[in-house]
């Protein structure tokens, strides 16, 4: 009797057991269950994706409202005949361009002032470029003008990634200036005309002037020592403002060509010589100009001594300010001023209001005062 009861507990603890492994078999069958039903939904979830982009890609084709990157990134030339258009692949990133510009009412009045026919010059070398137009006169072209010093209209000034282009990095190179984290386009380097300038070189109180300093008209020359147009040009203009007298203001700006060895160390003498007297300066200047071929193919800074002893200079104060260089940062200034207002060779000219590049003859320097003054 004893013996019929164990067995009984013994088969109840079984059944038990028995029990409790099919309930966990049941568990574990239904969370299988589960999970291959989430990953079948996944599946087709995902298969969905595919097959619908696939034909989201074949009626946008057909229908003629878009295309899909996938279906466009193997294409060299894209061509939609639908709008008759055609699209070529460039390895160039997109480029913001804004364009410093004037209104239409007085574009009328300035032809040149319009930067569309500029910008449609640049994009043919450059089709990524996208341009936004500002005026001048509105807030952010007054802005733009600021920020980047800007001095002409029209004025296009490109984003940094510019100088991913091959554009850039192939032909277009000396035609920027960097400007604020952006590269500004030289106008007048490129030879496309200046509308108008947004502003004229100012004269320094440490510069030399023929005539009067306040004068309204002021004739502004940049020029390299060693340029033999310059030579002759000086001696002209020099002589036009002495005619005139203190009608205007002449005063003279350095700008020393890369490829004119002794320009440099000619306009650090020069620069000496003004510090002891204006008078100095123009004297040492015309000497300069007239004994260009005896100098130019010297080197070093010895050849310009006789010079400054033959105007009259304060020889110990002349050799201790070329030997400090005294006046080369006053000349870098100079240069960087000049790039701004698109100046790119010698001589160059601001007279009054208009600029002159190169060689102007005295009877048309007369001609441009008189223009002026009657202003």
């Amino acid at each position: 009797m004893l013996e019929e009861k164990k067995e009984e507990k013994d088969w109840g603890e079984n059944s038990q057991e028995e029990s409790r492994v099919t309930f966990e078999e049941s568990e574990e069958k239904k969370e299988q269950q589960e999970r291959f039903k989430n990953l079948l939904a996944l599946t087709i979830l995902l298969g969905g994706i595919v097959v619908g982009s696939f034909f989201v890609d074949i009626a946008q084709f057909f229908a003629g409202r878009g295309y899909s990157q996938k279906a466009l990134k193997n294409m060299e030339v894209f061509q939609d005949e639908k709008n008759n258009k055609t699209w070529v692949a460039y390895p160039d990133p997109v480029i913001e361009v804004t364009a410093l510009t004037v209104s239409e009412e007085e574009a009328k009045e300035c032809p040149n002032c319009d930067a569309t026919e500029v910008a449609k010059w640049i994009k043919r070398f450059l089709p990524t470029m996208v341009v936004k137009t500002v005026t001048a006169d509105s807030q952010e072209g007054k802005q733009l003008i600021k920020k980047h010093n800007l001095t002409v209209v029209p004025s296009l000034v490109f984003a940094k990634e510019i100088d991913q282009t091959s554009f850039y990095k192939e032909e277009a190179k000396i035609l920027f200036q960097e400007q604020a984290d952006k590269y500004v386009l030289d106008i007048v380097g490129m030879g496309a005309p200046v509308g108008k300038y947004l502003s004229m070189p100012e004269i320094r109180e440490t510069d030399p002037v023929i005539g009067n300093r306040e004068a309204e008209v002021k004739l502004i020359v940049y020029s390299d020592y060693q340029c033999p147009f310059c030579s002759k040009y000086f001696e002209e203009i020099v002589a036009v403002a002495k005619e005139f007298k203190d009608q205007v203001a002449l005063t003279y700006k350095d700008f020393p060509l890369d490829f004119h060895p002794q320009a440099m160390n000619a306009a650090l003498a020069a620069r000496c010589a003004n510090e002891q007297g204006s008078d100095k300066f123009w004297n040492l200047s015309e000497v300069l100009y007239a004994k260009q071929k005896d100098w130019e193919s010297s080197t070093g800074k010895e050849a310009f001594k006789s010079y400054a002893r033959q105007v009259g200079l304060d020889l110990a104060k002349y050799d201790q300010c070329m030997e400090d260089d005294k006046y080369l940062k006053e000349i870098q200034e100079d240069v960087t001023e000049a790039r701004a207002y698109g100046v790119s060779g010698t001589p160059a000219s601001f007279i009054g209001d208009n600029f002159a590049g190169g060689v102007v003859t005295k009877e048309k320097i007369k001609e441009m005062i008189q223009l002026q003054l009657e202003k």
